[in-house]
C-alpha cells in the first residue's frame, strides 16, 4: 500500500473529510489531496502531525493501514540483569482487538541486530507454519 492510500485509509477510519484533516494538521486541502494521490510526499513534520490526528504510529502510516482481520507480528525486547535479552513476540489481528503472545526466547544482549531480525523471522515463520514438526525443525536450526 502506498503512503497516499494509507493516509486516505486512516482518514476514512477516523471519519474525516480531506478538508477536516487538512485543517487539523495545518496544511492546504490541495496539499492533502496531492499526498493521497501520491503526487507528493509529506515532510517528516507533517507525517508526525498526521499520525497524531489519525491515531497511528509513523511505522503504521508508512507501511500501510492494515485491512480488517489482517495479522501482523511485532516483538518486544527487554534486557535482563544477567546480560541476556528477552524477546517476546506478539500477533495482532486488526479490527478484532485480538493479541496473542506466541513466543519468547533469550539471547545474549550483545547479539548483532541483523541476527536478532533473522531469529525473529524464523520464529514468525515457524508460527505461521502452524505445524509442530516444522516448528520444531525451524527452532532446531537456530541452535
Amino acid at each position: 500500500m502506498t503512503l497516499g492510500k494509507s493516509i486516505r485509509t486512516y482518514r476514512k477510519k477516523k471519519l474525516l473529510t480531506q478538508a477536516e484533516l487538512a485543517h487539523q494538521i495545518d496544511v492546504h486541502e490541495v496539499t492533502l489531496r496531492s499526498w493521497e494521490r501520491g503526487a507528493y510526499q509529506p515532510k517528516a513534520s507533517d507525517v508526525q502531525k498526521l499520525c497524531g490526528v489519525l491515531g497511528c504510529t509513523e511505522t503504521e502510516l508508512l507501511n500501510g493501514a492494515p485491512d480488517e482481520g489482517e495479522i501482523r507480528f511485532s516483538f518486544v525486547m527487554n534486557i535482563s540483569e544477567v546480560g541476556m535479552m528477552e524477546i517476546a513476540m506478539n500477533e495482532f489481528k486488526f479490527g478484532t482487538g485480538d493479541k496473542d503472545m506466541f513466543g519468547m526466547f533469550r539471547i545474549p544482549k550483545d547479539t548483532d541486530p541483523a541476527e536478532i531480525g533473522r531469529l525473529v523471522e524464523k520464529h514468525i515463520r515457524a508460527e505461521q507454519a502452524g505445524d509442530a514438526v516444522k516448528r520444531a525443525k525451524l527452532m532446531e536450526m537456530e541452535g
